[in-house]
């Protein structure tokens, strides 16, 4: 019964573990995307490339916004699942 235990603790806290290191790193990349599309942004609003780059505006606008939810989505999700494993551990 108590290896039983010990087992399912240890289970339980790779899992969350994963799910730590999942939501970094699709942040991290959330983050690098925006940069990505960022700075060429940037670069031709300054420099007034615009015409050069041939990039609508709509497009960056939803490059932009697209990893910002998505950056949202998973730092909601994870603390959403922080808690749960919380309430787990004192359940058990």
């Amino acid at each position: 019964m108590n290896r039983a235990k010990l087992r399912l603790n240890r289970m339980q806290e790779n899992a969350r573990n994963f799910r730590r290191i999942l939501a970094g790193r699709i942040t991290i990349g959330a983050f690098i995307c925006i940069l990505i599309v960022l700075i060429p942004y940037l670069l031709a609003g300054q420099l007034n490339l615009t015409s050069f780059l041939q990039i609508p505006t709509g497009f960056l606008l939803a490059a932009q916004i697209c990893p910002i939810i998505l950056c949202v989505i998973v730092y909601l999700y994870s603390r959403i699942q922080e808690k749960n494993d919380l309430q787990m551990d004192d359940e058990t």
